[in-house]
């Protein structure tokens, strides 16, 4: 059950990147709209911030928490690249 709920964690963060992209090309904006998705998903899904807490956390077991890991590390990869992007294409 909680692997399916970090892979479908997984398919939001990442998709929330993907659509930023797609809406905006300038870094501060996508930036912007990226929290106000992560805002939206934490209202939503009342899950997510119980999944990061010092106890479940402490409580998981080594792969669980090598897969949340894996899934913050995956996230905050491309949301550089995303930045990184936009930052490149903007006009200084």
């Amino acid at each position: 059950m909680l692997d399916a709920i970090l892979d479908q964690l997984r398919i939001k963060l990442l998709g929330n990147v993907t659509a930023v992209r797609k809406e905006s090309k300038r870094a501060p904006e996508r930036l912007k709209r990226l929290m106000q998705r992560h805002v939206s998903l934490l209202a939503e899904n009342h899950v997510s911030p119980r999944l990061f807490s010092q106890t479940a956390f402490t409580r998981a077991i080594s792969s669980e928490k090598n897969k949340v890991k894996g899934i913050v590390a995956d996230y905050l990869g491309e949301v550089q690249k995303s930045l990184l992007k936009a930052k490149k294409t903007e006009p200084y």
